[in-house]
C-alpha cells in the first residue's frame, strides 16, 4: 500500500518525490521547523530530504499540485518504525480534508512495524491532538537529549 495512489477529489495522497522536499520546505509550518531546529539541528530542507532518504514509506498529501505534508517511517533495528511528518503552511487551509486522510494514511506508515513511535516537542499542541486523533498513545513529558521537554508517542497492532 505504501506505493499507492489514493484520490479524495482534488487530494491525493501518494509517493513522496523529490520535488515535494523543496515546496514543504520553502513554507513549512513555523511549529514543524521549530521541532526540526531544536530537536535535531536540521533547517527544513535537511529534515525533509534526510527523511526522505531514510524511509522505507514516504508519502505526500497534496492538494491538486500543491504538496502540503511529508510523512513517512524509518525502519528501526529492533523492527520498529520511527514515523515523522512534516506540512506546509498550506496545510492550515485544508484541515478537514486532511483529517479525512489521516487514519489510512496512519495505517499504511504502520504496515507491517508492530510498533510505530516518535517524540512530539510538548509545546506542539496541534500535533499532539492530531496523534491522539489517529490512534497515538501519548506519554508524560520527558527531558530529550537537547533539553527540550518531548512527549513520546507509540502506536501498536
Amino acid at each position: 500500500m505504501a506505493n499507492t495512489y489514493r484520490t479524495h477529489g482534488e487530494y491525493n495522497a501518494r509517493p513522496t518525490t523529490e520535488a515535494d522536499i523543496g515546496a514543504i520546505a520553502a513554507s513549512m509550518r513555523p511549529a514543524d521547523a521549530y521541532e526540526v531546529k531544536v530537536l535535531s539541528g536540521q533547517d527544513p530542507t535537511e529534515a525533509l530530504t534526510s527523511s526522505y532518504e531514510l524511509s522505507q514509506v514516504c508519502r505526500t498529501l497534496s492538494y491538486q499540485d500543491t504538496p502540503l505534508i511529508m510523512y513517512g517511517t524509518v525502519q528501526m533495528p529492533d523492527g520498529s518504525g520511527c514515523v515523522w511528518g512534516l506540512g506546509s503552511t498550506e496545510i492550515e487551509k485544508h484541515v478537514i480534508p486532511f483529517l479525512r486522510v489521516s487514519k489510512t494514511e496512519v495505517d499504511i506508515l504502520q504496515g507491517n512495524f508492530p510498533l510505530i513511535f516518535n517524540f512530539v516537542h510538548a509545546a506542539n499542541h496541534l500535533h499532539l491532538k492530531w496523534v491522539d486523533y489517529v490512534g497515538f498513545d501519548i506519554n508524560e513529558p520527558v527531558e530529550h537529549v537537547t533539553g527540550e521537554l518531548v512527549r513520546p508517542i507509540h502506536r501498536r497492532i
